[in-house]
């Protein structure tokens, strides 16, 4: 069997991140803004969400270790397996 690395969880969070960045840069509100404004807001939007993720990956492991696994016959999950399956959230319901 095999596990989720945080390789895979980086490759995930870095696919989201870009995908967003050209979305905007694309969109007609980057002509707004200057490029350096740009990147400071994107990296203080990327230190946000990498705040917001673990904290709710955090979650998801505990509601998983403490109910799921209590409720049905299955193997609980580590930190890296919660923290992709909020990355896929992110990736299926568009952020």
């Amino acid at each position: 069997m095999h596990r989720i690395t945080a390789g895979f969880n980086v490759a995930l969070l870095a696919f989201q991140a870009v995908t967003g960045f050209v979305t905007f840069l694309a969109s007609d509100r980057a002509r707004a803004f200057p490029l350096a404004g740009i990147l400071l807001t994107s990296f203080i939007d990327l230190i946000r969400l990498i705040v917001v993720m673990m904290l709710i990956a955090w979650f998801v492991r505990e509601f998983w270790q403490r109910l799921i696994t209590s409720l049905v016959p299955i193997r609980p999950i580590d930190f890296q397996e919660a923290l992709a399956i909020v990355l896929m959230f992110g990736l299926l319901l568009g952020r």
